[in-house]
């Protein structure tokens, strides 16, 4: 859950094996696995799955306004 986590917060998978602690291979078998699993087509709807289910918030450019928490 850890890997979708980060996909959701919009790591690399370069991000996400320095974090973890694991190869950039790894993170990618990772990710493959949690697609297949799920039966999501690409990491961009992993990204939105696990933002819809709160495991992550969505980032936001500086230059983005306020949210409004309504």
């Amino acid at each position: 859950m850890e890997v979708a986590k980060l996909v959701g917060a919009g790591a690399t998978n370069r991000e996400i094996a320095h974090r973890l602690y694991i190869t950039e291979g790894t993170a990618k078998n990772h990710i493959s696995k949690i697609l297949r699993k799920l039966g999501l087509r690409d990491r961009t709807q992993l990204a939105l799955y696990a933002v819809e289910r709160g495991w992550t918030e969505r980032a936001r450019s500086p230059d983005s306004p306020p949210v409004d928490p309504a």
